[in-house]
């Protein structure tokens, strides 16, 4: 069927911008404070929008808007252009400016930053001296609002497919086993098989539990009455490894902790009966076109195989 006429004042594009800031923010006042509009002017477009292609777009529940199954298909399309658009200006003027850029703003969380950026910034800095890198710290949540809203260039980061938000794109740098981590001397590192209930017999050492990366960690612990007297609020791996190594207790967590090491001191258990596998990437936004040293960065990272995954193949029994 050819599509009719677009007749809100002939503008595809300020159509579709309407419909995909009402998903986005989720609702049409927001949509309309977004692109500096009023609220009946938005409600104009996406009326509009519906009529010419028709069919709806949105079902609309009171004052609450939610999408038809061929509004998800539009916008799900509508993700890539509307992107596009609203990063070719400010592209432009960045490449006019400067070809090559010199700063590189990347973010991860604590073990991204630890265990993986070293060797790569290591790398890229051999042929780019005087490239500077701003690199963040930030939780999984904040490192999507601050990429979506152009403030950092990308970020790398645990994610299972499922969880990868539509406007992102990821692409997978390395992948990391779950691990039980003792000392060597650990009476659980002497068993040929370590069951759960073996595990639930020792104290385990966590961080806080915003930080887990492991899927339904908390309900594996609960369902195996593992427990834990010690836990760590905004800490790092490295002081968890400090308390394995003290004897203090064991930990359940990625072998990226030993990216490097060759003697760490400790015993490995894979854990990939309970656990996938820890798949890190590097996730921009898409659509957006990274240029300069950010993207010479971002090629590195997908390209080059700098790292190792340590844990011997040892294995955790069901029973």
């Amino acid at each position: 069927m050819p599509l009719k006429q677009f007749y809100y004042k002939r503008n595809r594009i300020q159509q579709l911008k309407g419909f995909y800031y009402s998903v986005q923010t989720g609702s049409i006042s927001g949509a309309a404070k977004k692109m500096g509009l009023t609220q009946a002017a938005v409600t104009l477009q996406i009326q509009s929008l519906e009529r010419d292609l028709q069919m709806k777009v949105f079902a609309r529940e009171g004052q609450k808007i939610k999408l038809t199954e061929s509004g998800k298909t539009l916008y799900s399309q509508a993700i890539f252009f509307i992107h596009g658009i609203d990063d070719l200006f400010e592209s432009f003027i960045k490449f006019t400016k400067d070809k090559e850029l010199s700063v590189i703003d990347v973010a991860s969380n604590h073990a991204g930053i630890s265990y993986i950026l070293p060797k790569y910034i290591k790398k890229f800095k051999i042929a780019h001296r005087n490239v500077k890198f701003k690199i963040r710290n930030l939780s999984k949540s904040e490192c999507i609002s601050r990429l979506l809203n152009d403030e950092i260039d990308m970020f790398i980061y645990p994610m299972i497919h499922d969880e990868i938000p539509d406007e992102l794109d990821f692409f997978s740098i390395v992948k990391y086993q779950p691990i039980l981590l003792t000392r060597k001397d650990h009476p659980l590192a002497k068993k040929k098989r370590v069951s759960l209930s073996d595990i639930a017999e020792y104290d385990l050492v966590r961080i806080d539990p915003k930080l887990i990366t492991l899927p339904a960690f908390e309900e594996l612990l609960k369902a195996h009455e593992i427990r834990s007297s010690i836990e760590f609020e905004m800490s790092d791996w490295e002081i968890l490894k400090k308390f394995v190594k003290a004897d203090i207790g064991v930990a359940m967590i990625s072998n990226i902790v030993l990216e490097g090491e060759k003697d760490s001191g400790f015993s490995e258990r894979v854990l990939t009966d309970y656990f996938p596998e820890i798949n890190y990437g590097v996730l921009v936004k898409k659509g957006k076109t990274l240029e300069g040293l950010s993207k010479e960065f971002f090629n590195l990272l997908i390209k080059t195989k700098m790292l190792t995954a340590q844990a011997k193949s040892l294995v955790i029994s069901s029973v």
